[in-house]
């Protein structure tokens, strides 16, 4: 019953929203416990960091967009990367910090990256690439801030449709 009552508060802020950033402020304080499968992509994709970035004395900043309340975010602080988790709701930045007071938020767009050129090795992205309304100006952008030989790890549902490009 509990997880239902989770679910229908998603239903309602999904019909009441006119926004993405909306959306998901309204739904941030229960998102962790609705989306509960999201660990198993996490837990990959931080696999997947460690493997190819293995070795790379400098290969810790790492860009999570798309961080929402910080599952990915806080699992890679926890593994000694220097993260920045980049997000459109306040309200799950805010949640984010709370849990991980060791990761830099910054609430942006992935559209418009706030940072300068070949600032990270590493851009993960979980679960958020279908919500932006211009993923072609999203990738320009982390092609700009990710160093020439950085990796980008893409999240999606279901995991076998993401994967790691080096770039």
């Amino acid at each position: 019953m509990a997880r239902l009552r989770l679910w229908w508060r998603v239903i309602k802020a999904a019909l009441c929203s006119r926004s993405n950033r909306q959306f998901y402020d309204r739904i941030a304080p229960v998102y962790d416990q609705v989306f509960v499968e999201h660990e198993q992509h996490a837990d990959r994709m931080v696999e997947l960091l460690q493997t190819n970035l293995a070795g790379q004395a400098d290969a810790t900043r790492v860009l999570d967009i798309g961080c929402g309340t910080g599952l990915l975010t806080r699992k890679l602080a926890d593994r000694g990367f220097d993260v920045t988790g980049l997000d459109i709701s306040f309200e799950s930045l805010r949640l984010m910090q709370q849990s991980a007071a060791n990761v830099h938020a910054v609430h942006a767009e992935g559209a418009r990256l706030p940072f300068t050129d070949d600032a990270f090795q590493a851009i993960v992205s979980l679960g958020s690439w279908r919500h932006f309304p211009d993923p072609r100006r999203v990738m320009k952008e982390i092609i700009r801030a990710l160093r020439p030989d950085g990796l980008l790890v893409i999240g999606y549902f279901p995991p076998s449709l993401g994967g790691a490009i080096h770039q």
